[in-house]
């Protein structure tokens, strides 16, 4: 009787509980993860047709989870945030959700406006898993307001291909249903830094959605000849440098007090008040759910 008594006890406790059932954001990081895997080296066209396959499932699933978004002038259906699962593409790991985007011309080449939608679980556990070097990638803040002031959290999560540099922050005010909206000036580049941001990039977050808004800015921010002067008079000491090291290190420290100048002058540049209300447009309509 005790050993029967035992065996029954030994099944249920093998049994899955519904408690402890996976949660349909754990099941697709858990599905994605797996193709991940599968397609991290790709090997043929074969394999980039099966990868396709893949983020289809992956849209399917976070369409379910995510739910219906109405936002206003954009597509009805947004599409999978993800451009790749193989990490040897320049697109891979970006933040997963659902994009909405309004094309930048005819062309549909670039977009003017883009909105990628998620849930606060997914966008969490995003960032929790760049609390390292993630596939390559590099360590983000965990604290959201340092997250949100970083270069790289915008490289990241929306622009794997480009580098990212943040001009100055912008002030916007969060819906009433939001816990933060923070904003930011920025200009993606592979290149130099030019004299003036070229985009907005902000994220509003509530308790159970998040959205991560990209923007052409509609009018310039800037120039700021202040700084301006500052970035040439390094420029000018690097180019009298006879040491190539050191005028590298020059102009980099030419770039770098640039941004912090055009930081702490933003509140004042011309085109600012205009880029506030354009940001403020794109924040207000967004719904809470």
């Amino acid at each position: 009787m005790k050993a029967l008594i035992a065996l029954t006890f030994s099944a249920l406790l093998a049994l899955p509980v519904a408690g402890r059932a996976a949660s349909p954001e754990q099941a697709y990081l858990a599905a994605r993860d797996g193709y991940i895997k599968a397609y991290r080296h790709i090997a043929s066209d074969g394999d980039y047709d099966k990868m396709k396959l893949a983020l289809a499932e992956l849209e399917t699933q976070l369409r379910r989870i995510i739910g219906p978004t109405t936002l206003a002038g954009f597509p009805a259906d947004g599409k999978i945030h993800l451009d790749t699962l193989t990490t040897e593409d320049e697109g891979f790991g970006l933040l997963d959700g659902l994009e909405y985007a309004i094309p930048l011309d005819e062309t549909g080449i670039g977009d003017k406006v883009s909105v990628v939608v998620t849930t606060r679980t997914l966008f969490d556990a995003w960032l929790k898993a760049h609390k390292t070097k993630w596939f390559g990638q590099e360590p983000l803040p965990q604290e959201l307001p340092a997250a949100l002031k970083s270069d790289e959290f915008y490289r990241e999560a929306l622009s794997t291909d480009a580098g990212v540099v943040i001009y100055a922050h912008l002030p916007v005010a969060k819906p009433s249903w939001a816990r933060l909206a923070f904003g930011v000036l920025a200009l993606r580049t592979q290149d130099a830094v030019g004299s003036t941001p070229k985009e907005m990039d902000i994220v509003v977050i509530g308790a159970e959605r998040v959205y991560a808004v990209t923007a052409k800015l509609d009018s310039a921010v800037g120039p700021i000849a202040a700084c301006e002067t500052i970035r040439s008079q390094f420029k000018a000491r690097a180019d009298a440098e006879a040491s190539s090291e050191k005028a590298t290190k020059l102009e980099a420290r030419g770039e770098r007090a640039f941004l912090q100048c055009f930081a702490t002058r933003a509140r004042t540049a011309a085109g600012l008040a205009a880029a506030v209300k354009q940001a403020q447009a794109l924040i207000d309509p967004l719904p809470e759910k």
